[in-house]
């Protein structure tokens, strides 16, 4: 099975993906009367991700590619942020440190004729919060001024992720980095457009798919996770939070101990100028950063 086209939004995690994911889904009908096709997130990550993207269990069984691809698609759009593996902001590893090995075996599950990989970083302060909530929300208990004591900050560099994927894809792929501080969703939708030549007609984006903790849920999420034992629990109290004490327009969540804060502004800083300079031919940068 070899694609014309193969579409591959990697996320980065935090940076409204389940929001688009959720459009594309509701459009995927369309999509494959355009010979594209495009399935729900989790029942990727759960047939093709997981198991032999990120655990490498060698080639997928024909009968599960069949499942999920449509014999007449020509082109394959994928939005799996877990494609990259494990967000590592702790510690002395760098962001994403599997990403590499992922993409590449991503590309070798899927063959196409030309690779489109498409990525959205932000701002590390931003991003770091964001993961940290993510963390509360499936159950972790750690209190924020722990949490980010073991943040090595100056290692946290989309610059270098980005080179390494750029090292690792094959010469038929093109690397778009977007930058999330910018209106992301149409504009990610756009470019998919632009990649398929095809109008893809219009998009309503949920603003409250994935929707941050206000600062009483983060003090309620650590309480909680500590007294229940039950994933199912777990998940109850986070719909319960995410309904009733969500980030509210303005709410500053300005939990990371400020010099770690300080080190992320200045580490944004330099990746921003990294990534203007980068020496790389298959980078596209959609965005000034």
């Amino acid at each position: 099975m070899q694609f014309e086209t193969v579409v591959a939004h990697v996320g980065a995690h935090k940076t409204g993906t389940s929001s688009l994911q959720d459009s594309l889904v509701k459009k995927s009908d369309e999509f494959l009367r355009h010979d594209i096709a495009v399935w729900r997130r989790w029942d990727f990550t759960k047939a093709i991700t997981w198991p032999y993207i990120i655990n490498r269990r060698g080639d997928v069984p024909d009968d599960t590619l069949k499942a999920l691809v449509p014999d007449r698609a020509k082109h394959l759009l994928i939005s799996d942020e877990d494609i990259l593996g494990i967000c590592n902001i702790r510690g002395d590893k760098c962001l994403y440190p599997n990403a590499a090995g992922n993409v590449s075996k991503l590309f070798e599950i899927f063959p196409a004729k030309r690779y489109e990989l498409v990525l959205t970083v932000r701002e590390l302060e931003k991003f770091a919060v964001s993961v940290y909530i993510q963390r509360l929300k499936v159950g972790a208990t750690p209190s924020a001024q722990d949490f980010f004591a073991d943040v090595y900050a100056l290692r946290l560099q989309w610059s270098e992720l980005i080179l390494r994927l750029a090292e690792a894809v094959p010469d038929n792929c093109r690397i778009h980095v977007l930058n999330h501080d910018y209106e992301i969703n149409p504009r990610l939708v756009s470019l998919f457009a632009n990649f398929l030549k095809t109008d893809l007609g219009t998009f309503e984006f949920a603003r409250e798919t994935n929707s941050s903790y206000g600062l009483a849920a983060i003090e309620i999420a650590r309480a909680g996770n500590r007294v229940l034992k039950e994933s199912e629990d777990r998940k109850k109290l986070r719909q319960f939070l995410q309904q009733n004490f969500p980030k509210q327009k303005g709410e500053v969540l300005d939990i990371i101990p400020v010099g770690i804060k300080d080190a992320l502004a200045f580490g944004w800083q330099l990746d921003r100028e990294r990534l203007v300079t980068l020496n790389a031919p298959n980078v596209m940068l959609h965005d000034s950063f």
